[in-house]
């Protein structure tokens, strides 16, 4: 089958819920035109889109009132909106069947503001919010498609606003019951060296290819890691992404052969898988997971 990367998720069933398709995602979505020790991805943001990411990871420092895209200390080049929430936006009005997972987090430390960061963002959100799936549950596909889906990674007492992620734990895999319907498990371990970062990568891939038939957790699988000065993202990436490659390609292969004599097995789910420095053969590997 034929799925081309800026709107594969056409193919995909309305009554899908999120937790049930395999989605690409990028760690530092927006590090691409920035300081090399910054740097996480070599696609821009709409390049990445166009391939077939569906998840985002946007971190923004809170300085005078408004939001920077930041790593760390680094300063990424771009605003929230025109740099990032802009883009995709326009990319979903051109391609309406298919919807963006956007993780919103607080990064670094804030400076000059009499806002607080719950604050801002709702005022960035009076701007765009008919293109936001606000509610706290996962969705099907067809009640977000040409929307945005936003994943919190900080606090507010306003209710509803995204999916809640408090209780994710730094550089460990987490068990999130924040919601009625889902539980998530989150792979996050970030700073380590390769070898146990691919340790970790599996153990969540084996886990959710032996839970099929439970559609109650949401898998968050980061690829992406550092161990400074000798192991950086890119390091890691050149170590990570072929292993994540070829696992992919024999279980999709071996899940396309199964279904060929069987076509009752359970369709593969492996949630969502983020990755540093993805080119196209990567993510396309991924989404087509779901087919």
């Amino acid at each position: 089958m034929e799925v081309s990367g800026h709107k594969w998720m056409s193919l995909l069933s309305d009554n899908l819920k999120l937790l049930n398709i395999t989605i690409p995602g990028t760690h530092n979505s927006c590090a691409y035109a920035c300081f090399m020790f910054a740097k996480c991805q070599k696609n821009s943001l709409l390049d990445q889109l166009n391939h077939g990411v569906r998840y985002i990871d946007v971190r923004c420092k809170h300085i005078n009132d408004t939001f920077r895209l930041h790593h760390g200390l680094f300063d990424l080049n771009f605003n929230y909106d025109t740099g990032c929430i802009d883009v995709c936006i326009d990319f979903l009005r051109q391609n309406p069947t298919e919807t963006i997972v956007v993780l919103v987090s607080t990064e670094h430390k804030p400076k000059n503001n009499k806002l607080d960061f719950d604050d801002v963002f709702m005022k960035y959100l009076e701007k765009t919010k008919e293109h936001w799936y606000l509610k706290e549950e996962c969705p099907t596909l067809g009640e977000c498609r040409g929307k945005l889906v936003l994943l919190r990674r900080f606090y507010t007492a306003k209710r509803p606003l995204g999916i809640d992620m408090s209780g994710w734990r730094f550089n460990q895999t987490t068990e999130v019951k924040n919601h009625p319907d889902f539980g998530l498990i989150i792979q996050d371990l970030c700073s380590t060296m390769a070898s146990q970062k691919w340790t970790e990568i599996e153990k969540v891939l084996d886990h959710a290819k032996s839970n099929q038939n439970n559609n109650s957790i949401w898998y968050i699988n980061y690829c992406s890691a550092e161990k400074w000065p000798i192991q950086p993202p890119r390091f890691i990436s050149w170590k990570i992404n072929p292993k994540l490659l070829q696992y992919l390609q024999q279980k999709y292969l071996s899940n396309q052969t199964n279904n060929d004599n069987n076509n009752k097995n359970p369709r593969t789910t492996f949630g969502i898988i983020i990755t540093d420095f993805a080119d196209n053969d990567l993510v396309q590997s991924i989404y087509k997971v779901n087919f």
